[in-house]
């Protein structure tokens, strides 16, 4: 309020900045009795239309007149210098804006406060709600009850982005309160809220006037009008807000509540970028969106003991199965064993990577099937940023069984490497196996260490003590005899050394029948020599030896076992440097497999052959997961990616 003079009346008073046009505008309102020229009771023009010194400024910057700015009047008209000749009195002008005007006073007007408190506006019409809570400010519950006989009102304005009304709500003012909208407006609620009108303007308002607002503009106007109004009886408080209603993904995701945790992983944000994935297939643009595709081709059929939510398509595939299984009369069996284990089918998310990019994986529009992934999991051949050491267990179940990961197999290759593995390691956790793998690395990497690979020095190292003994009479002394001794004592505990160290090789390093039969061999060897050496060393104590015998190692004998231990160091050192290194990594890398698999004891294809066939004999277009080239996903069967896609857009 830039100045207030009631009718009539010989005081005023001016705020802010004071200056002429104001000082005039009041004076006229009070010394002359002069109403607005857009006033009701004297309407002449529109308010800002003229320049009329009581009318408001126009547009324009010269002068400020409370909240607004504009373009001055200085006109005054004949039937208003009438009135400056002649004041008119004003019959009970006690009763006129004056006296309203003691019931609030003008001190107070500033005082009153709204302010909202929260404001959920996820929804859509149809679509949940929008709710704006809002409390009034400390001061304004004073004032409330400063003032009881005033009709305090809380509004809730909505304009589109091009400033239009929507929608309006009132209630009486509480010291805090809530609005409800569920989206529609207009007669019978008719009308609804498009998104493309959006942002919406929205303004909560406390005051004690009625009003008529069918435009953002006048809105402000109106809040203008009270603030320069002549009467200090009426305020208005506001506080504005933008929003826009729901729409696209978002939208889906709120209409589709029991859908939501389908989405792997399950949040607003993983499905809006599945939604672009799943929107560049026709068969789902044509149902809209991927939920509802879903629900229009997808039931619940029973198979091994589970519910399972698939795909039409593959509903007539997993019946098949059924079938094939139970004319084999092995269908039961199979239902004891996995009715309790884990069996899925549907989960919205991408291939093999359900945090990334990619194309829909065929479990996203449910047509496929994972069966027991704990002992049947998905083994990579090549490394990645989640799994950097996959190549290390590919090199590992290939030296333990000759089977390689990423490589096209059969469904015999297959099971028989899951087989062979199991038997090799049924009674090992992979912490036995790779700290057999340091331990072989630290006797290595110590030089005084007798190396298997270097069998031949054994027997020269045999034959010099052989001269040691042979060398000593009666006339040795004892020192001289000590120190054969304890060459022969160190020499025995080097052998006892090298026989613990030969026996590691045994299911980590060797794998080979025959090489396992030379350890055996050399282990037998070796107990012989040391034997030798204990024997004659204790021998020495009592009389020289006349004889010395050592059972001497025929190399050739152990070609086999150095082969493969020299094969095994070259393709390791291809992956690391380091054999204690690698057992390192082969350890991260079996435990970064996943699905709870312990790859020593549950190894990787643990489904039958009858079930496995079933299912590849129950459609052309189905493939099995253990059958892929680059990797090993037994768990899985399914449709082909070009199947999938080929059913979703249906052109089968």
């Amino acid at each position: 309020m830039a100045g207030y003079m009631p009718l009539q009346r010989q005081v005023g008073f001016i705020y802010d900045s004071p200056n002429l046009f104001i000082i005039a505008h009041e004076l006229g309102h009070g010394a002359f009795n002069l109403r607005h020229t857009f006033s009701p009771e004297s309407f002449i023009a529109a308010e800002r239309t003229t320049q009329n010194l009581l009318d408001y400024p126009s547009t324009g910057v010269t002068v400020s007149l409370s909240n607004c700015s504009g373009q001055a009047g200085t006109e005054l008209w004949k039937h208003q210098w009438e009135f400056i000749r002649d004041p008119q009195n004003i019959w009970f002008a006690w009763a006129q804006e004056e006296s309203k005007g003691e019931m609030i006073a003008v001190i107070d007007t500033g005082k009153f406060g709204i302010t909202i408190t929260e404001m959920n506006v996820e929804f859509a019409p149809s679509i949940g709600e929008m709710k704006l809570k809002y409390k009034l400010g400390d001061s304004t519950k004073v004032l409330m009850e400063k003032y009881p006989d005033e009709d305090f009102l809380t509004k809730m304005f909505v304009f589109d982005k091009s400033g239009q009304k929507l929608y309006e709500s009132e209630k009486e003012a509480t010291v805090s309160g809530e609005f409800v909208w569920d989206g529609f407006f207009g007669d019978n609620k008719k009308d609804s809220l498009v998104y493309e009108k959006g942002p919406f303007k929205l303004s909560l308002v406390l005051t004690n006037v009625d009003s008529s607002i069918n435009s953002w503009q006048d809105f402000k106007d109106w809040a203008y009008e009270i603030f320069s109004e002549d009467s200090v009886n009426t305020f208005m408080t506001s506080c504005d807000t933008s929003f826009n209603i729901l729409t696209g993904a978002h939208l889906e995701w709120i209409a589709n509540k029991d859908m939501q945790g389908w989405v792997v992983p399950s949040s607003l944000e993983d499905y809006k970028r599945i939604q672009q994935i799943y929107m560049t297939y026709d068969g789902v643009k044509e149902s809209g969106n991927p939920f509802d595709y879903i629900k229009e081709n997808t039931i619940y059929v029973d198979f091994l003991g589970k519910k399972l939510r698939v795909h039409n398509e593959f509903a007539t595939v997993l019946e098949n199965v059924k079938t094939t299984l139970k004319n084999k009369g092995v269908y039961s069996a199979l239902t004891n064993k996995y009715s309790s284990q884990y069996v899925e089918t549907f989960a919205m998310r991408t291939i093999n990577d359900p945090k990334g990019g990619g194309s829909v994986s065929e479990h996203g529009f449910a047509m496929a099937i994972d069966i027991l992934p704990k002992k049947n999991p998905q083994i990579l051949s090549v490394n990645t940023d989640d799994k950097p050491y996959n190549t290390y267990v590919r090199f590992f179940i290939k030296v333990a069984t000759g089977f390689d990961v990423g490589t096209s197999k059969t469904v015999t290759s297959i099971k028989s490497a899951h087989e062979k593995l199991l038997n090799i390691f049924s009674n090992t956790t992979i912490k036995a196996l790779t700290d057999e793998y340091q331990a072989i690395y630290t006797y290595n990497n110590n030089t005084e260490n007798i190396n298997v690979n270097s069998l031949e020095q054994i027997n020269n190292d045999l034959n010099v003590l052989k001269d040691a003994c042979l060398a000593l009479n009666d006339e040795s002394t004892s020192t001289e005899v000590n120190n054969v001794q304890e060459s022969l004592n160190n020499y025995a505990l080097k052998i006892k050394s090298l026989s613990a160290n030969i026996v590691r090789y045994k299911n980590t390093i060797i794998f080979d029948d025959i090489a396992n039969g030379q350890i055996d061999d050399l282990k037998i060897k070796l107990g012989e020599i040391n034997s030798e050496l204990s024997n004659i060393e204790k021998t020495l104590n009592d009389a020289m030896p006349g004889t010395v015998s050592f059972s001497l190692i025929e190399p050739s004998d152990y070609d086999k076992l150095k082969e493969k231990i020299t094969a095994f160091n070259t393709e390791q050192q291809k992956l690391c440097a380091s054999l204690y290194t690698f057992a390192t990594r082969l350890k991260s890398g079996v435990g970064s497999i996943g699905f709870e698999n312990i790859l020593l004891q549950d190894g990787f294809c643990d489904l039958e052959i009858d079930l496995i066939n079933a299912f590849l004999d129950a459609d052309d277009r189905i493939q099995w997961g253990g059958a892929f080239n680059k990797k090993v996903d037994g768990m899985h069967f399914g449709f082909t990616t070009t199947a999938a896609k080929s059913i979703v857009n249906k052109n089968n």
